[in-house]
């Protein structure tokens, strides 16, 4: 019997197949979010002491992103997946996946983040962490079939591609940050055909306060769905 508290690395796995067992349920529970947290006033956020978490679905660039950014403001930057690995919170593979316990990757992860400034990416970043452990999440988006390319570079399978386009599509890792760290302390910056620098770049004026946060927004779904791609992502 699978554990309630695993999920498989790189691939959004389990997040991915309960939302899509749910599909008009979660879509209208996501837009629901969305829409509270844009009817907010759009106030600006200076970052000072805490986690800056980089979240997104794989592909969207948060080890790249991270980095950069870590490098840019001068702070240690840990990536929680690889974390996860080398400190035995993997507790199995599977199909040449990590199978990742959160609860294990929690305990793990708050020694080395308690009373830090640091910059920490990984998409299981919402099931590990807590709201009041994080001081401001950037949430990487990126488009379908921008996402489908690069995933397929990396080598990934058809299934592989496809599981985790569709959880791009229908916002899971979006929808798992909201409810986790709430609205006002997320940002959303969109990687699709954009250079590095230029995501680093836009998340710097809202780390320094000279640009409001980008509350969540972005609805893939409408969008592959006026193309005619949903029997493509959801066979």
């Amino acid at each position: 019997m699978a554990r309630s508290d695993t999920f498989r690395f790189p691939s959004v796995g389990a997040s991915y197949r309960g939302c899509l067992a749910r599909i008009h349920g979660f879509d209208k529970h996501r837009r629901l979010s969305i829409a509270k947290g844009a009817g907010e006033a759009d106030g600006k956020v200076k970052v000072g002491n805490g986690v800056i978490a980089i979240v997104g679905s794989p592909g969207t660039g948060k080890k790249t992103v991270a980095r950069l950014l870590a490098s840019k403001m001068q702070l240690e930057y840990l990536d929680a997946n690889e974390v996860a690995i080398a400190r035995g919170a993997a507790v199995g593979k599977e199909g040449g996946e990590y199978i990742i316990s959160t609860s294990r990757l929690r305990k793990i992860l708050l020694p080395f983040i308690k009373g830090k400034r640091l910059v920490l990416s990984g998409h299981l970043l919402p099931s590990v962490l807590k709201r009041d452990e994080v001081e401001l999440a950037i949430l990487l988006r990126c488009a379908p079939e921008v996402l489908e390319a690069r995933l397929a570079q990396r080598g990934y399978s058809e299934a592989k591609i496809r599981e985790n386009v569709a959880a791009e599509v229908l916002g899971v890792v979006a929808a798992e940050a909201i409810k986790a760290f709430g609205v006002d302390k997320i940002s959303e910056h969109d990687t699709t055909n954009r250079s590095v620098e230029e995501t680093v770049g836009e998340i710097l004026t809202v780390i320094q306060g000279r640009a409001p946060l980008n509350r969540p927004k972005i609805d893939w779904l409408s969008e592959v769905a006026e193309k005619g791609l949903l029997r493509k992502y959801f066979p």
